[in-house]
């Protein structure tokens, strides 16, 4: 964190200015390198959903397809993860974990960050739903209870 907080206002400038970073990932796209969507959510100063989002506007602005931003957020980063047999995809038998917008992301994927709803693990989160669980993440219970599910959440991805 010292190291991001430390940095000098004129390294990002270079990389604002020349677009090196944008160009080495526009390069990969270009190469066929498989992309995956990782945000670092959950370290410091990187909340999940946000950073997430943040991550496909950048991967936009160096010029990558919204479709291949889509499969490096979902097929490609289960395919490495090893779990592409139950997620990743929209298949009979996989776990049911689906983002519904309102408009067509492959023309637009700032509507991901806007969802109407959300099918996570066959449970359907209406946006009234997801903005009460938005609410509560501000607040975060007690460390035992945040411990307690997330074995919850893993025990179920593990055995269902």
């Amino acid at each position: 964190v010292n190291r991001w907080l430390d940095a000098a206002p004129e390294h990002a400038e270079f990389n604002q200015l020349n677009r090196f970073l944008f160009n080495v990932v526009k390069e990969l796209d270009r190469q066929d390198i498989t992309l995956l969507v990782g945000s670092d959510g959950g370290t410091m100063y990187m909340p999940a959903g946000p950073s997430t989002h943040l991550e496909i506007e950048l991967l936009e602005k160096a010029g990558v397809t919204p479709l291949a931003i889509i499969q490096a957020a979902t097929i490609n980063a289960a395919t490495a993860l090893n779990i592409e047999d139950q997620y990743g995809s929209i298949q009979v038998g996989k776990v049911a974990d689906l983002l519904i917008s309102k408009n067509n992301p492959l023309k637009d994927l700032s509507t991901l960050a806007q969802p109407i709803a959300v099918v996570k693990a066959g449970q359907w989160l209406s946006k009234e739903d997801l903005l009460s669980l938005k609410e509560s993440g501000k607040n975060p219970s007690n460390l035992y209870v945040s411990i307690g599910r997330f074995l919850e959440d893993w025990l179920t991805r593990k055995f269902h």
